[in-house]
């Protein structure tokens, strides 16, 4: 069953708890302790992924499939920008030896719809992101709430990335998310980490080639 209901716009306070959920994500990483991994091994992991701007169009391609197949199926309102904006933060906090110049983590643009989806049918909401979010790894669930003025599913992958699609009664659809750590894309061209010793010895005007 179809529900569409018209709703407000976010409150001031739902839309600063939207965003620290979605700063959270930021945050989110792989559990694993890596303390006593050298800073070389730590950079072969995180090579084995696709790099930062790789993996944010990856999944905002994801976020498009799964806003097109969310308005289709409950008739949503177009989605449009929300509050919360691509964020991206330098290091990574689950690779502690990884810092900026070799590896970043991002939250994503958040998306609303100014409608709800009702609690008869956030089951068929949760399938739908279940199924598009599966070819991205997404198949572990780390937050599940079902209530009617409250409903929430994020989903994770093995690298720490999150999506999450918000509800409730009187309220907006949100779709937001948040990357894993990756290497930067000169990172990664570079094929290994800078050193502690190259660090050290580096004049101002190198670091900020690095960082590039």
């Amino acid at each position: 069953m179809n529900s569409r209901t018209r709703a407000r716009p976010l409150n001031t306070t739902a839309a600063l708890t939207i965003c620290a959920l979605l700063l959270a994500g930021c945050a989110a990483g792989d559990p694993d302790d890596r303390s006593d991994m050298t800073l070389e091994e730590q950079y072969e992991q995180v090579a084995q992924r696709p790099d930062i701007d790789e993996a944010i169009k990856a999944y905002e391609q994801l976020h498009n499939k799964v806003q097109a197949e969310l308005r289709e199926k409950f008739d949503l309102p177009a989605w449009e920008k929300g509050t919360h904006e691509e964020t991206r933060t330098p290091g990574c906090g689950d690779f502690p030896d990884l810092i900026g110049w070799d590896a970043e983590s991002s939250s994503l643009q958040s998306w609303v719809s100014e409608a709800s989806i009702s609690l008869e049918d956030w089951s068929q909401a949760k399938a739908i992101l279940r199924t598009f979010s599966q070819e991205h790894g997404f198949d572990k669930v780390s937050i599940d709430i079902a209530q009617s003025d409250n409903l929430a599913y994020e989903l994770m992958n093995d690298t720490g990335a999150k999506i999450t699609l918000r509800s409730g009664r009187g309220s907006n659809v949100l779709l937001g998310g948040a990357t894993g750590c990756h290497l930067t894309p000169g990172a990664k061209e570079r094929g290994r980490p800078i050193s502690q010793e190259e660090r050290r010895e580096m004049d101002e005007e190198e670091r900020e080639q690095y960082r590039e």
